[in-house]
């Protein structure tokens, strides 16, 4: 389907692909097996089907979770494109955006989305509520698309992020708190911090010789170190001395080390006036690793954030320890999608998944929002509604490639299947084969009309059953009526496949049907002889004789006249001359005698039948005589339940007897008897589901059969 797409996508404009998405997306069903297609341009669509991502990693439902990132993953722009193109994104980012104005007094969009960069973004006065505004709004568009998150874990100040989100903070007061927080970091003096390739053992055994501090744990060889710019020098040569590697981080301040002290106390009587809830969304805390800790709800706990080590590695362990998770990256970059994944590798954790929703590049956003939100799809979760994705005059289904299943065949071959192959160039070579299978398929269509009542002579011999109108209840009764006439034992499985048309059951049945058959005179064997010539004879163009209506047998007439036109085949043959045919004794035909009055003929109610034809089915003969005798509390027991049913099934019956003219069945009469004649009317269904039906007394019911007989036995009324 992936190449008829993508050929299919080359032959329409492309204003078109939208409705083309939009009719994929509400227009076919799904599958295990999915694959997303991002691009523009037909050129994007082709590299984005070079990927391999085309199955679900989970084998049941993940829990979803929500990573948000700290400071150092922001740059110029973020956001720009998101809220040109989405409408809840530009909503939750303006709302962010005037309650900040009004607590920090100055408008973030102009310092984001200006068109020449501004410095201030890197200023951490900016850069945090930067951050927090741009995550806040990407997660409170993931969760209007329908992608509920069962839990959060934040880096820093994504931590405050997740904290808005899960209804510890009001928006407003998250807000405010994040802007406190940024105001009081920026007075205090610059710090550095340096990233360090090596485990926390192994910086613990030398850290004491350097003010530092341990400031986040990342990774269980990647730790970050925060302090002033001459301790950081003074380490970094001691780590070239041991060739361990490290990178100085571009960061205005040494966050989450003893150079945040000062600002703990003057924050946490702030945070005092911040009131806090209860979360509504699970918060696993990277200072704790404990899940919803209580400390959360204390002014502390997030005063003492600011010095506090972030521990995003245990935390991470902790996460995925049982596996199945999902997590989505809510933030500029994918700088924890990284983390995590190395995280996974060290915890030898395969059962999860890591999807970053937002790119590094201002004009690839919302491709990458799309890339996310497809790879959700193929990994089980989707958006609550499609028509969230698609502009209005998109939402319009239109010609679009539909799924290519391979065909195999996959019927049963027969075990006793004959391998030995009969070419029958002459037919008159097996003159009593081909007879008999004339006998057995005239009877074969005998039978079936007898017992369908439908004419299958007109249909032809090579027609199947079904298309004839006959059913798996039918077969399954004519199969037993073959065994009982013919010998024949043939399942209706077998009626239904491998001897579906009175052809294929003649020409399976034949050797083994025991059939009288007349004995056919073999062809005169003729000598070869020297051509010569041959004296035609001129016969008498006088007519036979046309015989008259005789009184004798009309069989016996028939046969008569056969001899004698096969005596005159024989007399050509020997060159003699044919004699006319001897004109037959004629008896004439005694004189009609006039019809008498017709006698006063009584109604009979069940007349007798005269052909079989006259009265089809299964089981065409009915009884009606009451033939049962029964003990007066028999009767009063069958009586009382007779009377149950039909009230049970009132409706029911009441239906059978207002469209008797153009419903009636002759199968409801099998086994007829005139003693229960009241319950013999069939159950009218008005509505399944799976194997469950319900009557139109609402009556419920299962289908043992899971629908091979008992919709056979019912009208499948629709409302």
């Amino acid at each position: 389907m992936e190449s008829q797409l993508i050929s299919h996508l080359s032959s329409v404009p492309s204003s078109e692909w939208a409705k083309i998405a939009f009719t994929l997306e509400v227009g076919r069903k799904e599958y295990p097996f999915r694959k997303v297609l991002i691009g523009k341009t037909i050129e994007e669509i082709k590299l984005s089907s070079q990927s391999k991502k085309t199955f679900n990693h989970f084998k049941k439902q993940p829990s979803l979770h929500m990573m948000f990132p700290g400071q150092g993953s922001q740059y110029f722009g973020m956001g720009k494109e998101l809220y040109q193109d989405s409408l809840v994104f530009r909503s939750e980012f303006e709302k962010c955006c005037a309650i900040l104005e009004q607590v920090a007094g100055y408008n973030l969009k102009k310092i984001l989305f200006n068109d020449v960069p501004s410095e201030d973004l890197n200023n951490t006065y900016y850069t945090q509520p930067a951050i927090f505004v741009i995550e806040y709004s990407i997660a409170k568009m993931l969760m209007d698309m329908g992608f509920r998150p069962d839990g959060f874990i934040g880096h820093s100040i994504g931590e405050y992020v997740a904290a808005t989100l899960a209804g510890i903070f009001s928006l407003e007061d998250g807000i405010r708190v994040i802007a406190k927080r940024a105001e009081l970091m920026q007075s205090l003096p610059s710090g550095v911090m340096i990233s360090v390739s090596a485990s926390k053992e192994v910086i613990n055994q030398h850290l004491e010789s350097f003010a530092l501090d341990i400031a986040a744990v990342n990774g269980s060889s990647s730790i970050v170190l925060a302090g002033l710019a001459s301790e950081i020098t003074k380490y970094q040569d001691f780590l070239e001395k041991e060739d361990i590697a490290s990178v100085i981080l571009k960061t205005s301040h040494a966050f989450h080390s003893r150079m945040m002290k000062p600002i703990v106390s003057e924050f946490e009587l702030f945070l005092d006036t911040i009131k806090k809830n209860i979360p509504q969304i699970s918060i696993l805390s990277t200072v704790s690793l404990n899940r919803n800790d209580p400390e959360l709800l204390s002014s502390n706990y997030w005063a003492e954030h600011v010095l506090r080590t972030v521990q995003f590695a245990p935390a991470m362990t902790e996460l995925i320890k049982n596996g199945d998770v999902l997590l989505l990256e809510a933030g500029p970059r994918n700088v924890l999608t990284n983390l995590s994944r190395k995280q996974a590798l060290v915890s030898g954790q395969k059962d999860i998944k890591l999807i970053s929703s937002l790119s590094d590049k201002g004009t690839l956003e919302t491709s990458t929002l799309m890339t996310a939100i497809g790879e959700l799809w193929v990994n089980g979760l989707k958006v609550s509604d499609p028509r969230i994705l698609f502009r209005k005059e998109d939402q319009f289904k239109t010609s679009a490639p539909t799924y290519v299943f391979e065909k195999n065949h996959v019927w049963l071959e027969s075990i006793n299947k004959s391998k030995n192959i009969i070419s029958h160039t002459n037919p008159v070579e097996h003159p009593v084969t081909d007879q008999k299978k004339k006998q057995l398929s005239e009877k074969l269509v005998d039978l079936f009309e007898t017992s369908s009542g439908i004419e299958v002579g007109e249909f032809g011999k090579d027609v199947c059953f079904l298309e004839m109108g006959m059913d798996s209840l039918f077969l399954t009764q004519i199969s037993l009526q073959l065994k009982k006439e013919l010998k024949i034992n043939v399942t209706f499985r077998q009626l239904l496949e491998e001897f579906s048309t009175i052809n294929l059951l003649t020409n399976a049945f034949v050797d083994k049907v025991a059939m009288e058959t007349a004995v056919v005179e073999q062809p005169l064997q003729i000598k070869s002889e020297p051509p010569r010539q041959i004296e035609v004879q001129q016969f008498s163009k006088e007519p036979i004789a046309e015989l008259p209506v005789l009184a004798g047998s009309s069989l016996e007439l028939i046969i008569q006249r056969q001899l004698e036109l096969m005596g005159q085949q024989i007399q050509l043959l020997s060159n003699q001359k044919v004699s006319a045919p001897a004109s037959p004794k004629i008896q004439n035909a005694p004189a009609p005698v006039p019809a008498s009055a017709p006698a006063a003929v009584k109604p009979v109610r069940g007349a007798d039948i005269k052909t079989a034809k006259d009265s089809f089915g299964a089981a065409p003969k009915i009884n009606i005589e009451k033939n049962s005798k029964f003990t007066e509390t028999q009767k009063k027991n069958i009586d009382n339940f007779f009377q149950e049913y039909i009230n049970k099934t009132s409706l029911s019956k009441k239906f059978t007897q207002d469209t008797r003219r153009i419903h009636a069945d002759p199968r409801v009469v099998t086994g007829f008897k005139p003693e229960n004649k009241e319950i013999i009317y069939p159950i009218v269904v008005k509505k399944s589901e799976a194997q469950y039906l319900w009557d139109l007394n609402d009556n419920k019911y299962i289908d043992m059969t899971c629908g091979k007989c008992l919709f056979h036995l019912v009208f499948l009324v629709y409302f």
